[in-house]
């Protein structure tokens, strides 16, 4: 995001790089790296992301806002290792222009960079997924306050054996799916349940019966709409599908349906109070597997990073690249202007680099001093550092990098 959209700024710093040592004392996971060498660019450094990384302790079931972004951050380092010619690679680790800006956002006690690329990848950056997500999150939170109808939460399923290659189930999946809200058959259910429209994410998990793609689809429904029987119809016309994609699936498993307000019951019972319905539709990239024995794809990512773990890191490439490109969450057509009349509607890599709370200016780093930074691989630790909003604590913070700072951190 540009500079120019925050508002107050505090004045900027001389950093200069110091001596040429790295420490990673500070954070545990400040890891020494390589040096950088050449351009300073932050590309440049050379940095053994995988060993660093391998070096973390498995994170605890709840951590905390700062531990979570150095998590983030480190699986992000993971997704390098396994997609280097991904923009994924680059993300929030490139400059773009002279400098490195870094921001605090004093109503949310937050830190966030300036100057720097975004992937807006969903599917390959941890980062910008969690960021993506939330947004998306919110947007269907309020579409869902919004309606007055019934809203039905309905998961389509394949059957799938473990030779089954993701290709090309997925290819089959995601025809049927298609196909559904399509043609006369669709619209005969549209008219009789009272269809207004749907929104659609689809997840993806890793077991020991192979790959498992299914879909959520939220169906906002009339009021007093007949669920059973929207239910059946569903069934009968995804089995159907799947038969002529050469798919199949049994009546019980095949679609899976149940009012929304219910499943927030279920969904609080399993993964706390704060899991919601929309939670559900949006942080298929970020969330845990539910499934005895099965892992998300975060949680494959999570396995290279963290235990080198080499057939989780080649299950992890093989579905970020096919899913590269696809959309995440979709509406069907005129629903979101219905219920989300003032609310534009922005890509993934708009939303990867919106910051909507206002900030102020803490220090700009050049690009030499940039790329110590990423060569300790204490990109998130400096955001956590940043995110009290002292100065001092800043300043410290760099020096302990080996970064020499020349003068103080005032405010204008």
């Amino acid at each position: 995001m540009d500079s120019s959209s925050h508002v107050s700024v505090l004045s900027t710093v001389d950093v200069r790089v110091g001596s040429s040592h790295l420490r990673g004392d500070l954070f545990p996971s400040a890891r020494p790296l390589a040096p950088a060498v050449g351009g300073a660019d932050g590309e440049s450094a050379r940095v053994a992301s995988l060993g660093t990384i391998a070096k973390y302790p498995p994170p605890p079931p709840f951590l905390g806002r700062g531990d979570a972004a150095i998590y983030r951050f480190m699986l992000q380092s993971a997704a390098r290792e396994l997609v280097p010619g991904e923009r994924v690679a680059k993300c929030l680790r490139v400059p773009v222009g002279s400098g490195v800006d870094v921001f605090y956002a004093p109503s949310a006690r937050s830190a966030h960079y300036g100057g720097l690329q975004t992937c807006g990848s969903i599917w390959m950056c941890p980062v910008c997924a969690s960021k993506i997500s939330e947004r998306r999150r919110l947007e269907l939170d309020q579409a869902l306050m919004a309606f007055d109808g019934v809203v039905v939460l309905a998961t389509f399923t394949v059957q799938h054996r473990v030779s089954d290659a993701l290709s090309a189930l997925l290819d089959g999946f995601l025809l049927s799916l298609s196909r559904l809200r399509a043609s006369s058959p669709w619209s005969r259910i549209v008219q009789r349940y009272g269809v207004c429209g749907a929104v659609r994410a689809i997840e993806i998990t890793h077991g020991s019966n192979g790959w498992h793609p299914h879909a959520h689809i939220l169906f906002f429904l009339r009021p007093g709409a007949d669920v059973r029987g929207f239910g059946d119809a569903l069934r009968r016309r995804w089995l159907g599908l799947l038969a002529r994609a050469g798919l199949s699936a049994s009546w019980s498993v095949g679609v899976d349906v149940c009012m929304a307000d219910s499943a927030v019951g279920d969904y609080v019972a399993k993964f706390g109070s704060q899991w919601t319905v929309a939670h559900e539709l949006t942080k298929a990239a970020v969330k845990k597997s539910r499934s005895g024995g099965g892992r998300s794809v975060a949680e494959l990512l999570s396995d290279y990073a963290l235990n080198r773990d080499g057939a989780a890191g080649a299950l992890w490439r093989e579905y970020a690249l096919l899913f590269k490109g696809k959309r995440h969450l979709v509406w069907s057509k005129g629903l979101r202007a219905l219920l989300l009349p003032d609310v534009d509607e922005l890509t993934d890599e708009e939303l990867a680099n919106q910051h909507d709370q206002v900030a102020v200016l803490l220090a700009t780093l050049t690009l030499r001093q940039w790329s110590v930074v990423v060569a300790n691989d204490a990109r998130a630790e400096l955001l956590t550092v940043a995110s009290s909003g002292d100065v001092v604590q800043l300043i410290d913070f760099l020096v302990s990098l080996g970064v020499e700072v020349g003068g103080v951190l005032t405010q204008d």
